[in-house]
């Protein structure tokens, strides 16, 4: 595949994606798979998502346990402080991180709610 062929592939994904979220996702609920979300670029969008994720999720309660439990942020990422952002605080989050480490943590404790 060249670059060409995967740039032609990536945005008929999004396109998909869109015409998905548009017409089906408020109707029946759906949520993108957690590996699948990307974080918007525009802040409206952000703000969207974000609002999106509290409605589905119980993200104060997430943010209070990732709080108790990884006081340092040590597996965050920007990926998480972008889309789980704790109200009113700046956190400072470690490069070193692996995004993969932090992503399951929430996503495991995301499905013991499910």
């Amino acid at each position: 595949m060249d670059a060409r062929q995967r740039k032609q592939i990536t945005e008929e994904f999004f396109h998909y994606r869109h015409l998905t979220q548009a017409h089906l996702w408020d109707q029946y609920s759906a949520y993108e798979h957690w590996a699948k979300i990307e974080v918007p670029k525009d802040k409206d969008e952000l703000a969207a998502l974000q609002a999106r994720l509290r409605k589905r999720f119980p993200v104060d309660a997430y943010n209070k346990a990732r709080n108790e439990l990884d006081p340092d942020h040590i597996l965050s990422n920007n990926v998480l402080e972008k889309l789980l952002p704790v109200a009113g605080t700046v956190m400072s989050v470690n490069p070193a991180c692996h995004i993969l480490a932090s992503v399951s943590l929430a996503v495991e404790w995301w499905w013991s709610f499910i």
